[in-house]
């Protein structure tokens, strides 16, 4: 089966962008300019209810559909359509590889104080990797009055609510889809560890893993493979660098407080309280570690 053409051919793709309120939501794209607005990574949870009536109905009309979104999102959406329209081979699920999905609220809260310190947000990247690959999750934002706020402690705060987990539902520590067991057709996400298992696949502007799950997969694989340098890895290789792969996310200690401080005083409070941004946070590390210089605390 040719997929290229099914796509040019009167194909859709649904996926995740932003919505004017900064808000991230699925939708539909059918050309390849709509494609480009799901790039990018976007640590936030994604609205995704407007798609459910919108892939039937595309399926219904004899499109081929291609889905990218969580293993929660594709479980939902083979759910929503199991026994009520016969799929064919139409349906095609892309799922990334996820640690966890962040609050929308948060981020929303975050934005806002962005604004109120500097200036209207134009441009938000999760990450921004003009350093290469590999570098911690590093910010930056183009704001309206032309400044770029890149790599700032301000910024960086934020990400390391995400790297603690603080900002994560809950139902991601008890994740199902946390396992070598796929629900989607295709699975893709960073290659972490990949300087330990395949040295000559190294390289600055990243490298992706790709699981080929069932026959629909392959056969659109097939198609495109050819683009990209490729090189089959052991699954064991992976697994100590890819912890996803093998249990869902740990809960952290203080993952309560956070929620409830952040309830009650607010976001700028939590970020001042849980992070480097804030002198509490330096002050609370800094006694820590002389208790456990002196032997008082572990």
């Amino acid at each position: 089966m040719n997929w290229q053409a099914k796509f040019y051919g009167g194909g859709t793709v649904y996926g995740a962008e932003y919505a004017d309120d900064w808000k991230v939501v699925h939708r539909k794209a059918v050309d390849e300019c709509g494609v480009r607005r799901f790039q990018g990574s976007k640590y936030i949870q994604s609205r995704i209810r407007e798609c459910y009536s919108q892939i039937s109905e595309d399926l219904k009309l004899g499109r081929t559909v291609l889905f990218s979104g969580t293993p929660c999102q594709v479980a939902a959406i083979t759910s929503f359509l199991k026994d009520k329209i016969q799929v064919n081979g139409r349906l095609i699920t892309v799922e990334i590889l996820c640690y966890g999905v962040p609050s929308p609220e948060v981020f929303q809260e975050h934005i806002k104080l962005t604004e109120s310190k500097y200036s209207k947000v134009k441009k938000y990247v999760f990450r921004d990797e003009r350093l290469g690959w590999g570098h911690d999750y590093i910010h930056s934002a183009q704001l309206e009055n032309g400044r770029e706020l890149y790599n700032c402690n301000f910024l960086q705060a934020y990400a390391s609510l995400f790297s603690k987990r603080l900002v994560f539902r809950e139902s991601c520590f008890s994740c199902k889809f946390a396992s070598q067991k796929r629900c989607a057709d295709i699975t893709i996400g960073d290659c972490w560890g990949i300087e330990h298992i395949a040295t000559d696949c190294l390289d600055q502007h990243g490298v992706s893993q790709v699981w080929i799950n069932t026959d629909i997969g392959m056969q659109l694989w097939k198609n495109v493979k050819d683009r990209f340098y490729t090189k089959q890895c052991n699954v064991a290789g992976l697994l100590p660098y890819n912890t996803v792969l093998t249990k869902p996310a740990d809960r952290p200690e203080e993952y309560e407080k956070f929620w409830r401080l952040y309830e009650t005083k607010g976001y700028k409070y939590v970020l001042r309280r849980f992070t480097r941004y804030g002198k509490t946070y330096v002050i609370r590390h800094k006694i820590k570690r002389l208790l456990e210089k002196m032997g008082l605390k572990k």
